[in-house]
């Protein structure tokens, strides 16, 4: 017989003993053994380390936890991989954007000096096309930091969710109205005025992009972390809605819904991966669709 030195108890042979000693919570806690059999997903309490083993495989919660866990693992390594690919594309592309800029910037002197030149007499047309453009910047109201900071709380999830399109709309309806005059559709040349009422030539909207998005960018933060909340609630949701005995047409339609999730996701995850690249400078594709679309609804 062999008793166990902690509990008193017997056992007919040595390898139950180990077993007892390693397993039973009393034995465990005479031992000054800290122990919790507990589950992670559910939070009932087993009497041993076995029944726990035996518990998790089939519960339920346990199982959404841990998948949840995986998918957010892959999230941000896709995110971090991405991240990474999008920083060394710009690093290569620096060099020729800053001198793409400073030709456009030549290009724009040159245009506005011939310009003035060519036009002698303008015409009625002219006149009234210039005094009417005119009349539009010279009231332009302002642009300050603290403005485009205040107007950030009108953005909404909707607007994220139609990426540079839905930015333009808010930019156009809330933080930019009346504040910036497009003067040259063909090469996306806006006109604003500073804090001191400067007016300031703004071609591609290199300036302004910049500014606006580093404003909005903790409130983009904000519903995007919580769109991202959503859809994994959605999936987790779907995934008790189903349970474990799925038929065959049961399981694809899951496949399927699960799918759409993880296309909203990197739908998500490239928009907000872009917005926060404006903010630091850089121009991704959706950098020049917001462009194009505030340059179209604020042309003079």
């Amino acid at each position: 017989m062999f008793n166990c030195e902690f509990c008193e108890s017997t056992f007919s042979s040595k390898n139950s003993l180990i077993h007892h000693q390693k397993n039973a919570k009393y034995c465990l806690q005479k031992q000054s053994v800290d122990v919790n059999f507990s589950c992670s997903g559910c939070q009932k309490v087993l009497s041993s380390k076995r029944r726990l083993e035996t518990h998790i495989t089939g519960c339920m919660e346990y199982c959404l936890n841990a998948q949840k866990e995986k998918y957010e693992v892959e999230l941000n390594t896709q995110k971090e991989k991405y991240e990474v690919e999008v920083k060394q594309q710009c690093s290569r592309f620096q060099n020729l954007i800053a001198e793409k800029d400073k030709r456009i910037k030549d290009l724009e002197d040159r245009m506005d000096s011939l310009l003035v030149k060519a036009v002698s007499r303008p015409t009625s047309v002219v006149n009234t096309t210039d005094n009417r453009i005119q009349q539009v910047i010279n009231n332009l109201i302002p642009v300050t930091d603290d403005h485009l900071k205040e107007q950030s709380r009108f953005l909404t999830l909707d607007h994220i969710k139609q990426g540079a399109v839905g930015y333009a709309n808010f930019a156009c309806e809330h933080a930019l109205k009346d504040r910036v005059a497009c003067t040259d559709l063909s090469r996306r040349k806006i006109k604003y005025k500073n804090p001191e009422g400067q007016l300031v030539s703004d071609p591609e909207m290199m300036v302004m992009s910049k500014k606006l998005f580093c404003a909005i960018s903790e409130k983009n933060k904000e519903l995007s972390d919580q769109y991202r909340g959503e859809l994994i609630n959605m999936m987790l949701a779907k995934y008790r809605e189903c349970g474990d005995d799925m038929k065959d047409e049961e399981t694809r339609e899951l496949e399927k819904y699960i799918a759409e999730i993880n296309k909203n996701m990197d739908h998500l995850l490239s928009v907000y991966t872009q917005a926060r690249d404006i903010a630091d400078g850089q121009k991704p594709d959706m950098y020049h669709e917001f462009v194009r679309e505030v340059c179209s609804k604020t042309v003079s």
